[in-house]
């Protein structure tokens, strides 16, 4: 009988803990620039930031507001194909692009290019504890980047690999950038 109480206990316990998840899938349908998307972040504003191989798409919770290249315009993507996207320890949002990095003005919605990187793709973006930005770039460059109002200092660290089938350590480059 003890074991018929144990049991209707757990039941109950795992039936009390059960949540329910929604998820909804977007699509190009939906407003979503392409199906591809390749990265996602959130910012400190609640939106949801979602690049695609065809532009950057900010979603608000009902519905998405796309970003191109504007070729003729100033102050837009460099490329609509957005690689990776990076969030800043100062909720400051870091796009990542096969043609170079920007940052996102918030104020005046545009971007600004880290003018070494124009048109070298980047693979990938990260802030470490300090707030300083790595970045992957094409190239097997490994890249630190330290920026703040007083003075922007840039790390390269180039890592260069002759073979995918070498048996002998990369040759490494530290330095700045080229």
């Amino acid at each position: 009988m003890n074991y018929l109480y144990v049991l209707l206990f757990v039941v109950t316990a795992i039936e009390l803990n059960a949540r329910s998840y929604y998820f909804k899938s977007y699509e190009v349908e939906d407003g979503l620039s392409n199906n591809n998307v390749t990265c996602c972040v959130q910012d400190h504003y609640g939106f949801m930031w979602f690049g695609t191989r065809d532009g950057l798409n900010r979603f608000d919770g009902n519905k998405f507001h796309i970003i191109k290249n504007q070729t003729k315009q100033r102050g837009t993507l460099i490329s609509s194909w957005i690689t990776d996207l990076a969030i800043s320890p100062s909720g400051e949002l870091w796009v990542g692009t096969n043609m170079g990095v920007q940052k996102y003005d918030y104020q005046t919605d545009t971007f600004s290019l880290i003018k070494f990187t124009k048109g070298i793709g980047c693979t990938y973006l990260e802030f470490d504890h300090q707030g300083n930005l790595w970045m992957l770039l094409s190239g097997f460059s490994l890249i630190k980047y330290m920026s703040n109002p007083s003075y922007t200092k840039t790390t390269c660290i180039r890592i260069v690999i002759r073979s995918p089938l070498s048996i002998s350590p990369p040759k490494i480059r530290y330095g700045p950038p080229r």
